[in-house]
């Protein structure tokens, strides 16, 4: 995190903060980890973050279907959570994510359309508290990976690491089931796999027709 002192703007890495409140410590972990997910996505997806793990993500033809998905997966757990997208956010993404007993604290995508932005920022209960944060790039699995070590703060020390760049590939693995999975369900396998990166320990993920429909972590 850094401060420009050409704009005066605060950024995450290459994103900008366009509007809101100051980012909390939570904020930033959450919005790494959609980043990362949301940065394996190759169709219009959508990923939402609660307490560092993701309650709920899908892909679709759009963006606004892949939002509607993703928030869907768990309204319950998606209420006040952080919102990642692999494509610029548009009016009726926008209007979805503004719909009433929704609540959202971050949005995190390559960029917003203006009329998105005007959205996001007068219609909402919630307008002046949401950050909004373009990334001024383009996000997919080809995009440059992150400089540098990945650093973890441990008590007496840092964990000093690569980054884990290992490309995923399900469509390569191998099939133990008596019946090979259809291209439906191999695309539903990919989805789970590439949301299961960013899940906590003992992972499980299911998906279903691109969206996923449940997430289990750590217990």
């Amino acid at each position: 995190l850094f401060i420009d002192p050409a704009d005066h703007g605060v950024h995450l890495g290459s994103a900008q903060v366009l509007h809101g409140k100051e980012l909390s410590y939570n904020n930033l972990l959450d919005l790494d980890s959609a980043l990362k997910v949301i940065r394996s996505l190759v169709s219009p997806a959508a990923v939402i973050l609660k307490h560092n793990n993701p309650c709920g993500a899908a892909i679709a033809a759009s963006l606004e279907v892949a939002f509607e998905k993703a928030y869907e997966s768990d309204p319950i757990s998606a209420f006040g959570g952080i919102v990642g997208l692999n494509r610029a956010v548009d009016p009726a993404t926008a209007l979805r994510m503004c719909e009433p007993k929704r609540f959202i604290e971050a949005v995190l995508a390559p960029s917003f359309e203006t009329e998105a932005l005007a959205i996001l920022t007068t219609k909402p209960t919630w307008k002046n508290s949401v950050r909004l944060l373009a990334l001024n790039a383009p996000v997919s699995p080809g995009s440059s990976p992150p400089l540098g070590f990945d650093l973890r703060r441990i008590e007496g020390g840092l964990l000093v690491q690569d980054w884990d760049q290992l490309a995923l590939e399900p469509s390569q693995g191998e099939v133990p089931t008596r019946r090979a999975p259809t291209a439906a369900e191999r695309a539903d396998l990919d989805l789970a796999w590439r949301i299961c990166q960013a899940v906590k320990s003992n992972a499980i993920v299911l998906a279903k027709d691109g969206q996923v429909v449940g997430v289990g972590a750590g217990q």
